[in-house]
């Protein structure tokens, strides 16, 4: 383009011919101008300027890290880290004050960034504390409550909920109030229409698991599915009015905030269900799906 142009063309025919703007025609011509183009620095130079017009100056850098270090030794909580530097800057009266991210890149550029990038591991199976339940081979209920939900114009309800583990089988109970006699009477309905899974896994509610003070004992909720010990089951064979019956005896293992149950076949029971997933069941008395 230099060329054509000290050889006479117009700068809008060589602008045409090389298909560019007229002004990078004059900036090249501009850089060549007196000199030969043998001597003419006419390599590509990044467009803009070569320091970044918002870089943070060295003088700050420099004191950024030599509040780092003050902090690192003398702080009373060793906070140290790109916040307490931001602090301490604005302490100081400095304005205006880099920020966070900031000083953050800064000890970066430096190698002064000790803290581990947290490690992120894969969740555990579905029933990972069940083995068959893990292997695809059982399925559990598990059933909680939400309380006070406020409804406009109407009063306080709570939510009985329960979903089926693998076959995602979701069903609602709401209520004014939840107990235990109101839990048994919906765990009944459920499970005769729809059969009765492997397990049954329940919050560490007093309406589940009975008083706390008293470990040994339960409700009547687990009184139906979890009985720990012979005599237990066999009292609740025999007293229909402390358990409806007895439709269910079982093992149960505490996980921490929730209990989790092995239901067994009792006489009367409803038939045990292995695969839920594609069920499409009538709505229970007294119970909604979502």
């Amino acid at each position: 383009m230099v060329l054509a142009i000290r050889r006479g063309s117009s700068l809008r025919r060589v602008a045409s011919r090389f298909g560019v703007s007229h002004m990078t025609v004059q900036r090249w011509c501009k850089r060549a101008a007196g000199m030969r183009l043998s001597r003419a620095d006419l390599s590509s130079r990044p467009a803009g300027s070569r320091r970044p017009p918002n870089r943070t100056a060295r003088t700050m850098e420099q004191r950024i890290l030599a509040i780092r270090r003050r902090l690192q030794v003398h702080s009373a909580l060793g906070e140290h880290g790109a916040r307490a530097i931001r602090a301490e800057l604005g302490a100081q009266g400095m304005a205006p004050v880099p920020s966070a991210r900031t000083i953050g890149r800064i000890l970066l550029r430096n190698g002064l960034l000790d803290g581990r990038r947290r490690v992120r591991r894969p969740p555990p199976p579905k029933g990972w504390y069940l083995p068959d339940v893990a292997a695809g081979q059982a399925d559990v209920d598990s059933f909680d409550t939400i309380t006070d939900l406020v409804i406009r114009g109407g009063k306080d309800v709570t939510v009985l909920n329960g979903i089926s583990l693998h076959g995602g089988l979701p069903v609602s109970w709401p209520r004014s109030k939840i107990t235990a006699k109101i839990v048994v009477k919906s765990l009944l309905e459920h499970w005769g229409a729809h059969g009765r899974p492997q397990y049954a896994k329940f919050d560490n509610d007093t309406i589940f698991q009975g008083a706390h003070q008293w470990p040994d004992s339960f409700n009547w909720a687990l009184h139906r599915s979890l009985p720990r010990h012979e005599n237990l089951a066999s009292r609740r064979k025999s007293s229909p009015s402390m358990a409806g019956g007895g439709a269910w005896s079982g093992k149960g293992s505490d996980t921490g905030t929730s209990t989790a149950c092995k239901l067994e076949a009792m006489p009367g029971s409803p038939p045990l269900v292995r695969d839920r997933v594609n069920v499409s069941p009538p709505l229970p008395l007294g119970g909604r799906y979502l």
